[in-house]
C-alpha cells in the first residue's frame, strides 16, 4: 500500500502517525539529531512508543529518500530532512557543534586531479576540529 507523508511524497509503505511525528520532528529541528534527541521529542506525543520503533522509522523514512542518515563521530548516527542539494559538515571536537556549508561538487571535483572521469553519486566531506569558542578556550589554558 502506497501512502502520502507531509509534502504529497510516497512512500511504498504505510504512512503511521509515528512515521508522521518523526519526520515532524525533523523537518522542525535546525540541523541534524541523533536518534534518542527524535524519540524524546515524540515521545510527548505517543508516550508509549519504543526507541525501536524509532529506529525502525527511521530506516523506512531513509530507504524511502526523505531523510539523511549521517556519520559525524563513531558512536551516534544523526538524522536531518534531505534537502536535495550537497552540503558538508565541520564538527567541533571540543563541544560537539556541528556547521553546515554548501561549497560547489563541480569545484572540487575540478581540482582534485584524481576525479578526472569519475562519475560521482553521492558525497559524506566532513571536517573535525575545534570552532573559534572552543579554540580559545584551549588557547588561554
Amino acid at each position: 500500500m502506497t501512502s502520502s507523508l507531509p509534502g504529497n511524497i510516497q512512500i511504498g509503505t504505510r504512512a503511521s502517525r509515528q512515521r508522521q511525528a518523526v519526520l515532524e520532528v525533523l523537518s522542525r529541528a535546525k540541523g541534524h539529531m541523533p536518534a534518542v534527541d527524535i524519540y524524546q521529542k515524540v515521545q510527548k506525543k505517543f508516550p508509549r512508543i519504543s526507541l525501536g520503533t524509532i529506529y525502525r522509522n527511521l530506516k523506512t523514512l531513509k530507504e524511502a529518500g526523505l531523510i539523511e542518515e549521517i556519520h559525524l563521530d563513531e558512536h551516534t548516527h544523526y538524522y536531518e530532512i534531505k534537502t536535495g542539494g550537497e552540503h558538508y559538515h565541520l564538527l567541533c571536537l571540543g563541544c560537539g557543534k556541528v556547521v553546515e556549508f554548501k561549497y560547489p561538487l563541480e569545484y572540487i571535483l575540478s581540482n582534485v586531479p584524481e576525479a578526472s572521469g569519475f562519475r560521482v553519486l553521492n558525497t559524506d566531506l566532513r571536517f573535525s576540529g575545534y570552532c573559534d569558542s572552543c579554540s580559545k578556550n584551549e588557547d588561554s589554558r
